[in-house]
This record gives structure tokens, C-alpha cells and sequence, in this order.
């Protein structure tokens, strides 16, 4: 809502006209602006307003003129006034914070972080200026607030306080630590010099008649100025009369210059004197005269006790208001000549017009002074939506208040708004008058009221954390009410109404119909620009929520859609954006986005540190631990467990709930199994606590596999078919896939594997069917790498296994698993070839020969590789630093090639690979030959050597740094070979054997023993032609490649071979 002409006035400096530059005052006033606070006490009428104005105008100093009035007695009302003048002085800047409810518990932390935003906005030189301070009472919440905003005054801004009484007991602090310089009140007394130059702008200069003008006003201001229009036109000083205070003085000075006007004239002013301000429209319109107009101005323009305010650079009509003393003096003239009834009905059409005129704030109080209270209650009615929305709960109380009972009475609504206005500081009162307001409201057969007070009490318990228990018997109420077509008085009401509805449905009454339409409703509401931002966004965060968890994904980026565009750059709380950022973030988090989810939990940590929202910072630190578990960063999730331990907002049940649910995970994940089983415990208990349906449907079974870990299989299996029994019909009906994964974990906890596959190919083959199946099972496979490993390896969905894998980065197992997906797989037998994602690395025309080189020596060396070594290798010929230098771009340019940023690592003086996100065949062919080995298994010998398809790093021949593997590889595998062909032989596998040497020598064709198996097994099969042909080649590849003749073992062999083919043909 834009702001109205008075509200810009109130944030007004008032405009000077022909003033006497006070230069003595603008001196002690320099002095004490050394100072950071100013405060000028003095009487009504000594021209405090006039002297800081004149001040700032010729020190050119900027800043915020604000004019106390009564109502800023609720900080929350300052506080926007505030936030709106900072607003309109810096319209590029974010918006100051509004007091909202959620800072209540920590009002000076919220108080500093403002003031210390806002004096940084008012640059060098700025200065805040307090007037009328005079109208805040002494036990007003709003001194604290002052003080703590003097205490956050930087060097060179001054705040500047204007107040007809000295600063009360709570500023001592500050005027002891020289933190306040209080002027003098006498300061402030016009001198004879002072009184000359004055009397001489309004055409007077004769000495006697200025020194007893002088001796008469005795140096106040007001005086003096109704001395000077008097003489003026008269030439003689008018008599002293009987005055014994300033207010009589003034009263009677001003009763002779007010009977001297025209009658008309006489009747504006006082009709006048009912406006708090007034524009020459509302001058007109309520006095039905233009000379009301021409008045003010002229009254303005001889300094007769009326400003005049109108914003720089504004468009907007003038504002006029009367000093407090001549405004006194008018209502104590229309007192004398009018009736109460007719000041009643002038109280009342000033009131009306105010309304009309869109000042509908500034018309309350008239509006009581009229009796007029139906108009009263439209004003209420249709102001408290945004003024809550400001967090001005207390004032909307207080309108509230001001109403008599039977006024109060006659329109429900009015209840509803007194029940949201005390919801903060009177929970329990506040459902006790909303209920009142909801009975009434039945009575009259108002369905929007009844689901609006309904939704109001709903949020007044969710406020005071007694738990969902409560909010149940109400959803009940109102169930019957969602099946009838509903108007709302707005849709800001609808907003509110419907929000806090839907919560409570989707968390208390899972299966009802009007859930679905009501989340559709919601998001069109989302979309309404004309409802208010920072409502429509914490709409937008439930919905996000219940949108995943219903498996909408097509709404869910609609939603994003009006949201993400827009989130950074529209004014909304600190808590519902605090809130946005850590459930958008969960959406990150669901499709496995971990560093754009952990990005925006920490914007949402660090937005609510800052502005000290302890619940909004417990929720990111509690759902980021997740992603820290999901994405096994242990030590982090571990050093935010610790934080939430000892978080003041743990105290909340929901809060205790998701503590345990995430110690229960943490366990998991470090295969921690009885500390797992004893969370899962405490997180179940919690649950109870809790009590709410959502809760029991969809923390359950993340809590099974715990149970049947630590052999509870009864209670782990009674935790799935009671989840399984609520969700069914409903909108979580999308669980099934993570119901029948977490019924996979027990069964294979069993022992039934069988089972356990069987339940794995169902969850995955309709994990497959939609995007909201599908997310259910990732709920478990994320963090199940097990499930994933059994279906891998039984071939069960291989495709959609693998893409899972990928998608959480999962590490893979100990025991090499075909299929796996690597990341990155680097082949270096037989030939070298670089792939990520199963995709060849191209390189372009030019091959980056350094950075694969790099990359090849550290595969060399186990996966780890010294800094020297390298720099040895491949810059021996380069200065100690250059070469360095070298090294260190050759890794920063391996890093892109291998589209991981974090797999090659470079510190501690070595250059290392992350094992866990690289697979070597050298490595893996190495490690699997030692397991075959150790288990003497043939089958998984031969899977190993199908490894070895040459030479390591064969077209590295002549290089010194891969000959160590290339030899102890090249040996591994000869051994291997021989051994698989003489166990195969020993078997009477004869033929296996002979596919096993050939094998063999296709990888290495100079190794002499397989040839001696060949020998072996041809002759065994009595193919004796093969048998000599296997020597024949051996002999000639000896010779052409290494220049030997075959060994005595295998020339033995083969005259043995010769004298059975002999004795045969014989």
C-alpha cells in the first residue's frame, strides 16, 4: 500500500519560511552534536521544532525527521514508520526488518541489528530527529528501544531528540557515559539581540518597543511571536494581563490576535483544530470554504504557530498542522461556543473524511469522539490485515480496546480481529475470543468466518508449541465446513485462512478430499500480486513441502516458478525467507543438487543468526544435517548435531523429534548399529509426543531398517505395516516404493535374500511409473547403498540402478561390484583411455600431454604420488619454483578433464587421486588377482586376468617411472595365468585351459610357460600337429623379439613330445 500524504508528513522535515537563523543556538548545537544523542527539552512553545529544522537546513545535514504521536507507544508501530522513511530515502536498498512477532523474544539483539542498518543508510552527516518525544509515556516499551538505538549511533550521525521534558530515569546510563547532551531549556530564550533581529523582519525597530517586547515575552518564542503580530499593527506593546504560566500567556496573547479575525475566519480555525493534519482538500471538505485554505497558508507564511510538510521530490499535496499549543487553544474556543453534540458531529465528519481520504488510521480517534462506531469498525476491519502484517498487533489491540463492549459485540468480525491481534502476546486468550467470535459466527451461518477463526486458532496453538493434539478436535469442527462454497470478506483472509487450514489437514487428517483442491487454491493465491508478499511466501513454503511429499513434481516447479524469479528482489520477512531458502534448499537436496542445497541452507542459516530467529535457524541446521548425511559428510553432520543439542529452540517437541531422527540416521550411515537402535527408540517416543499423523506416517518408517539392524524384526516390521495402513487413500499414498525398500532392508536383515531382491525389483520397476514414486525410493536408496548393491549385482533395473549411484555419488563397495558406475574409469592395459560417465575424454586437436602425464605417474604410484617425483619425471630441466609452478597447472588443468574438481588433490607435498571416485584397471586388477588368491578361487581368477589386456602403459615404453608396475603387473599376471592353466589342466579342463594360455599370450606373447601349456594340453588332446605349431611360434618369436632360443625346460618338453609322435607313427 503506497504511502498516504500523512504518514509522508509525519517523515517530514517542516519547511521553513523567511526564519531567523538562530546562529548562537546552531553553535551550542554544533558543540553538542559531538555527542551521538541530542536532546532538546524545553516548554511548549520555545521553537525547538523551528531551531533543529533552521540547524540541519544550514549545516546541510540529511537524515529522518520523525514526529512521535501516541500511537508509536507500540514499537511495532516506530518501527514500520521507520522502516518506511529509510525505505523512501534509499529506494535501491533491501527494506529494514518490520517488527514482526518472531522478534519479540530477543527485542534489543532485533533493536541493534536495525538501528545499526539504519544509521549506516543515513551516511556521514546523518541525523535522526525525534519530535514530540514528549508524547511516548515514561513505562513505554519505546524508551528501551531509544536506548538501545543510541547505543548502535556511529561516529558523525547524531540522533536528535525534541521533547518538552528532560530525558526520564531510564537514559541515566547514557547521560553518565556523555552517550546524551541535554540543552540547556534556557538556552533556548530569545536575547534582546535575538528579539531585535526578529522585530526587525516584521517591520519593527524601534529599541523601546523591542526591549519591552523583550521584557514582556521574557524570551519564549510563542510569546514573542503573538507580541509581534500584536504590535505590528497596533505600534504599542498590548497589556500584560493576569498570566501566571507560559500556557496562560500564550492563551491570552492568542485570545486577542484570534478575536480580532473575521467571524468566518474565527469558525474555520476552530473547525479546523479537529483535523490532526490536514490538506487544503480536507481543509475545504470540512469547512466548505476556500478562505480555509487561503488561512492556513497565511498563517504558515507569518510564523502563527502552523507548519507546513511536504516530502522532497514528491508530487503530493501540502500538509498543514497546528502547533499543539494554538491547536489547544482552538478546541478550547470551539468547547466555549459549541454544544457537545454539535463538536460530536464535527468530531465525527472530520472522521469520515479522513476515511474517505484514505487516512483511515489518523480517523479512529475522531471517529470515537463522534460515536460514530459502525463507521469505526469498517475502518478496523479493513486496516488490521495490513497493520498485523507490519507486526502492529498492539495497536490493532488497542483500536480494539478504545470500542465499548456492545460496539465491540455486534460484529464477529471484530472479535476475529481482536483474537489475531492477541495471539502473540495472549495465546490463550486469543483462542478464547476467537472461539467466542466462531460461535457467533455459526449463529449467523457465516461459513468464511467460521473456517477464518477456525484457521486463527489453529495458528494461536501451532504459536504456544502444545502440539498437534490440540489442533485435531478443530479440524474435526470444521471438516464439515470445506464441502460448502466459502467468500471470503478478502483474499487476504482467504490467504491466512486457507494456509493455516491446509496445514493442519495435511498434517492432522490425511485422508481428506479437500486437501488436494485446497494445495491448488493455494497456489493460485501464491500468484496474487495484490496480497502481501511476505504471506504469500510463507504460503509458498508449506506448499513446496506438502507438494513434494504428495509427489506433485509438475506443481512443485510451477510453484518454483512464481517464486524463484522473484524471492530476491520483492520485501518480505526475514523468518518466511529464512524458511524458503531451507525448504527450497530441500528441493535441491531431493534431486541430489548437494551443493546448490547446501548454498541455500546457508544463506538460510546465516539470514536468521543475523536477525536472531532461533527457530528459522534451527530448521536449516536440522534439515542440512540431512544433506551432510545422505551425502556422507559424517564430521559435518556431526558438529551440527552438537549445535542442535545445545539450540534454545530444541525445547519444542517437533524440534526434539527431528534431533533423534537425525542422530538415528547418523548412526546408520556409520553402521553404528546399537547407537542406531537406541536413537531410533528415543526418535519414535518423540514421535509420540509430537503427535500428529504426518509425523507417525512418514517418520516411522525411516526409523524400521534401525530396528531390524539391531534384530527388533517384530517392531521394525509393525512400524512399516502401520504407515503403510494410515497412507493408504491418501495423498502420502506415494510411499509405497520407500515402504517396500524399507521391507527389502528387513527381509535381507533376515537372512532372505530372495525376499529381500524380490521386494527390490517391485519398488524399482513402479519407482519408474512417476516422479513421486520415484522419489520415495530415493528416500532409501540414497542412503541404503546395500539395496542398490543387491540389485546391481543380481542385475535387477541395472540402468536405473546405475543412474541412482551417480546421482548420490555413492562410494563404491569393498567388494568390486560388475557394473558399477564410476565416475571416472581410467584403462591403462593394453592401451590408455580416460572415461567419465562411461563416456572416452576427447581432447580436442591438442592432446594435454603434461596434465595426462601427471595423471598417469600418480595411477604408477598406487594413486599418490610425491610433488618431487613428478617434478623430476617431467620439469627436471625447469628452476625450483617454475617447475612447481608447472606442476600445479598440469594438475589444475587435469582436474576439468576428469569433470570432477575434487578428485585430484594436491597438498602435504603429494598429488593424489580420490580412490573412491576413480577406477584403474590396474588397480582393480591387482586387487581382485589378491582376493582370488587368498581364496584360491579359479573362477575369480579369470575375471581378473580378463583385466589384463597388456602392458601397462604400454606406449610409455622407454620411461623409466611406470617400469616398476608395468614389471610387478606383467609378473602378477603370468603367475595368475599359469596358475589358472595348471589347475584347469589338473581339473581335465583341458580346453578351458588352452582358452586360458591363449588368453594369456594375447595380453603378453613372449611368456614361454603358456606356450609350454599349450604343448600340454594339444598333446593331452592328442592334437599334435597344434602342439608343435604352439613351439614353433614360441621359438620364432623369441628369436625376432629378444634374439633367445627357448628354454631347456621347454625344449625337454617338446623332444618328449617328439618321441611319443615317433613311438605312435612306429
Amino acid at each position: 500500500m503506497p504511502a498516504n500524504p500523512v504518514v509522508l508528513a509525519k517523515l517530514s522535515r517542516p519547511r521553513l519560511h523567511d526564519e531567523l537563523a538562530r546562529t548562537r543556538l546552531h553553535a551550542v548545537l554544533d558543540e553538542a552534536a559531538a555527542r551521538p544523542a541530542v536532546w532538546i527539552a524545553a516548554q511548549p512553545g520555545a521553537g525547538k521544532t523551528a531551531l533543529a529544522a533552521g540547524w540541519l537546513a544550514s549545516r546541510k545535514r540529511g537524515g529522518i525527521w520523525y514526529q512521535v504521536d501516541p500511537g508509536d507507544d507500540d514499537p511495532a508501530s516506530f518501527i514500520y514508520h521507520l522502516h518506511t522513511a529509510a525505505l523512501a530515502a534509499r529506494k535501491d536498498a533491501e527494506p529494514l526488518p518490520l517488527l514482526r512477532p518472531e522478534y519479540l523474544a530477543d527485542l534489543p539483539g532485533f533493536a541493534r541489528r536495525f538501528f545499526r542498518e539504519l544509521f549506516s543508510r543515513l551516511g556521514p552527516q546523518g541525523t535522526l530527529v525525534l519530535d514530540n518525544f514528549q508524547e511516548v509515556p515514561d513505562g513505554s516499551l519505546l524508551h528501551k528501544l531509544i536506548v538501545c538505538m543510541v547505543e548502535q549511533v556511529p561516529p558523525g550521525v547524531n540522533v536528535l531528540v525534541i521533547s518538552r521534558s528532560e530525558p526520564p530515569a531510564g537514559y541515566a546510563t547514557l547521560i553518565a557515559s556523555q552517550a546524551i547532551s541535554v540543552v540547556d531549556p534556557g538556552e533556548l530564550h530569545f536575547t534582546l539581540e535575538e528579539t531585535a533581529a526578529l522585530a526587525q523582519r516584521r517591520g519593527i525597530s524601534d529599541p523601546r518597543l523591542v526591549q519591552e517586547l523583550h521584557a514582556r515575552s521574557n524570551g519564549w518564542a510563542a510569546g514573542l511571536t503573538l507580541l509581534l503580530a500584536r504590535s505590528a499593527r497596533n505600534g504599542a506593546v498590548p497589556d500584560r494581563g493576569d498570566t501566571e504560566s507560559l500556557q496562560h500567556v500564550f492563551g491570552y496573547f492568542a485570545q486577542r490576535v484570534f478575536d480580532e479575525l473575521p467571524a468566518l475566519q474565527q469558525q474555520n480555525l476552530m473547525r479546523l483544530s479537529f483535523l490532526p493534519q490536514m490538506t487544503a482538500a480536507l481543509a475545504h471538505g470540512l469547512t466548505g470554504s476556500e478562505d480555509a485554505v487561503r488561512l492556513l497558508e497565511q498563517l504558515y507564511r507569518r510564523h502563527m504557530f502552523t507548519d507546513q510538510r511536504r516530502r522532497k521530490g514528491e508530487r503530493a499535496e501540502a500538509v498543514y498542522q497546528f502547533n499543539e499549543l494554538f491547536r489547544t487553544f482552538l478546541q478550547h474556543r470551539a468547547e466555549q461556543a459549541w454544544a457537545d453534540d454539535e463538536r460530536r458531529s464535527l468530531s465525527g465528519r472530520a472522521g469520515r473524511l479522513l476515511e474517505e481520504a484514505g487516512w483511515g488510521e489518523d480517523a479512529l480517534p475522531l471517529l470515537a469522539r463522534g460515536g460514530d462506531w459502525g463507521c469505526y469498525a469498517r475502518v478496523v476491519c479493513a486496516r488490521a490485515e495490513p497493520a498485523i502484517g507490519q507486526g502492529r498487533r498492539q495497536t490493532v489491540k488497542e483500536w480494539l480496546e478504545a470500542m465499548p463492549a456492545g460496539e465491540l459485540e455486534r460484529s464477529p468480525w471484530l472479535g476475529y480481529w481482536q483474537g489475531r491481534s492477541l495471539l502473540q502476546s495472549a495465546p490463550a486468550r486469543s483462542v478464547e475470543v476467537l472461539e467466542e467470535a466462531c460461535e457467533r459466527f455459526q449463529q449467523a451461518g457465516d461459513v468464511a468466518g467460521q473456517l477464518a477463526c477456525g484457521a486463527a486458532v489453529v495458528n494461536a496453538l501451532w504459536f504456544t508449541r502444545l502440539g498437534w493434539s490440540e489442533v485435531a478436535p478443530w479440524v474435526e469442527r470444521l471438516e464439515p465446513l470445506l464441502h460448502r462454497h466459502v467468500a471470503f470478506p478478502s483474499a487476504a483472509i482467504e490467504l491466512t485462512s486457507y494456509a493455516a487450514l491446509h496445514a493442519a489437514l495435511s498434517f492432522c487428517r490425511l485422508d481428506h478430499p479437500a486437501i488436494p483442491g485446497l494445495a491448488r487454491r493455494l497456489l493460485a493465491l501464491v500468484g496474487d500480486d495484490t496480497l502481501d508478499w511476505t504471506q504469500r511466501l510463507t504460503t509458498a513454503t508449506h506448499l513446496i513441502t506438502f507438494l513434494h511429499n504428495s509427489g506433485e513434481d509438475d506443481l512443485v516447479r510451477q510453484l518454483m516458478g512464481k517464486v524463484d524469479p522473484v524471492v530476491e528482489s520483492r520485501p518480505a520477512s526475514a523468518l518466511s525467507r529464512s524458511f524458503w531458502y531451507t525448504f527450497r534448499a530441500i528441493h535441491d537436496m531431493r534431486n541430489a543438487r548437494y551443493e546448490e542445497s547446501s548454498e541455500r541452507f546457508q544463506r538460510a542459516e546465516d539470514l536468521a543468526r543475523e536477525e536472531g530467529l532461533l527457530q528459522a535457524e534451527y530448521a536449516a541446521l536440522q534439515f542440512r544435517t540431512y544433506l551432510d548425511i545422505v551425502f556422507r559428510r559424517f564430521a559435518d553432520a556431526q558438529a551440527r548435531l552438537a549445535r542442535m543439542e545445545l539450540h534454545p529452540a530444541r525445547s519444542s517437541p517437533d524440534a526434539e523429534m527431528n534431533y533423534w531422527l537425525a542422530q538415528t540416521l547418523l548412526a546408520q550411515a556409520r553402521r553404528d548399529v546399537t547407537t542406531a537402535y537406541g536413537h531410533a527408540q528415543r526418535t519414535l517416543q518423540a514421535i509420540e509426543r509430537v503427535g500428529a499423523a504426518y509425523f507417525r506416517a512418514t517418520f516411522r518408517p525411516l526409523l524400521a531398517s534401525a530396528f531390524a539392524d539391531g534384530g527388533d524384526f517384530v517392531a521394525a516390521r509393525e512400524l512399516l505395516a502401520s504407515s503403510r495402513n494410515m497412507v493408504r487413500g491418501t495423498y502420502l499414498e506415494v510411499m509405497e516404493t520407500q515402504l517396500l525398500l524399507e521391507e527389502a532392508h528387513i527381509e535381507n536383515a533376515c537372512g532372505d535374500t530372495r525376499a529381500a531382491l524380490a521386494l527390490v525389483a517391485r519398488a524399482l520397476a513402479l519407482a519408474q511409473t512417476g516422479s513421486g514414486l520415484n522419489a520415495y525410493a530415493q528416500r532409501v536408496l540414497s542412503r541404503n547403498r546395500s539395496l542398490l548393491e543387491l540389485a546391481l549385482a543380481a542385475g535387477i533395473e541395472t540402468d536405473y540402478v546405475r543412474r541412482e549411484i551417480r546421482m548420490w555419488r555413492l562410494s563404491p563397495p569393498t567388494e568390486e561390484i560388475p557394473g558399477w558406475p564410476w565416475p571416472i574409469r581410467v584403462r591403462t592395459l593394453g592401451s590408455f583411455e580416460v572415461l567419465v560417465n562411461d563416456a572416452p575424454v576427447e581432447f580436442g586437436r591438442k592432446v594435454p600431454k603434461r596434465p595426462l602425464a601427471v595423471l598417469k605417474a600418480v595411477v604408477a604410484r598406487g594413486g599418490s604420488c610425491p610433488e618431487s617425483v613428478l617434478i623430476d619425471a617431467f620439469w627436471r630441466d625447469e628452476a625450483g619454483d617454475q617447475a612447481a609452478k608447472s606442476l600445479g597447472v598440469a594438475v589444475h588443468r587435469l582436474r576439468p578433464l576428469l569433470g570432477d574438481s575434487e578428485v585430484v588433490v594436491q597438498q602435504g607435498g603429494h598429488v593424489s587421486l580420490d580412490r573412491s571416485r576413480v577406477w584403474v584397471d590396474a588397480w582393480t586388477f591387482e586387487r581382485s588377482l589378491e582376493r582370488a588368491r587368498e581364496r584360491r578361487d579359479l573362477e575369480a581368477t579369470a575375471a581378473a586376468l580378463a583385466l589384463y589386456r597388456g602392458a601397462f602403459l604400454a606406449e610409455e615404453e622407454g620411461e623409466s617411472w611406470p617400469l616398476a608396475m608395468r614389471e610387478r603387473l606383467r609378473s602378477k599376471f603370468i603367475q595368475a595365468v599359469d596358475w589358472a592353466g595348471a589347475h584347469l589342466e589338473t581339473q581335465g579342463r583341458t580346453l578351458e585351459a588352452i582358452d586360458c594360455y591363449w588368453r594369456g599370450l594375447e595380453a603378453d606373447n613372449v611368456v614361454e610357460p603358456f606356450y609350454q601349456g599349450l604343448m600340454r594340453c594339444y598333446h593331452r588332446l592328442d592334437r599334435m600337429p597344434e602342439a608343435v605349431s604352439a613351439y614353433r611360434k614360441l621359438k620364432q618369436i623369441l628369436s625376432v623379439t629378444l634374439s633367445l632360443q627357448p628354454s631347456t625346460a621347454t625344449e625337454k618338453l617338446y623332444l618328449s613330445l617328439r618321441l611319443d609322435l615317433a613311438e605312435r607313427a612306429g
